[in-house]
């Protein structure tokens, strides 16, 4: 929703950008290739790309403005689910980390450090003689 503020201007809450362009958005139905629906409607959209949530006008269908209302939603969840930092924190529980994986190359330097000790001491035994 768009915040007033003492300046007289209207802010994007999102990014507070005052700068807005006027969209026009229409349904289509898919029946025979796409055909728009005879109803548009028209928002503010900001420079960050954040719609202003319109009002329902009394001279507009009052289910058309809900429908668009309702994808404007589904439109902002699915960018919120896309945010560079809500991927990450759904990935972070599947991934190993880079502490894990310096801990896990530390282990493996160290078995290999073993490892060549048990094949020169190996060596050395099997030189002993008897």
């Amino acid at each position: 929703m768009p915040q007033d503020t003492h300046d007289g201007r209207v802010h994007c809450s999102e990014c507070g950008s005052t700068y807005f362009y006027d969209a026009e958005f229409r349904q289509y139905g898919s029946g025979g290739g796409l055909s728009p629906s005879d109803h548009t409607w028209s928002t503010k959209i900001c420079m960050g790309g954040h719609p202003l949530l319109p009002g329902i006008a009394s001279s507009r269908s009052v289910e058309v403005g809900q429908s668009l209302e309702q994808s404007i939603h589904a439109a902002q969840e699915q960018r919120a689910r896309m945010s560079p930092d809500r991927i990450e924190a759904d990935l972070a529980h599947d991934l190993i980390t880079q502490a894990e994986i310096q801990a896990a190359t530390d282990r493996l330097h160290a078995l290999e450090t073993i490892l060549e000790q048990l094949r020169q001491q190996q060596a050395l035994d099997q030189a002993a003689p008897g």
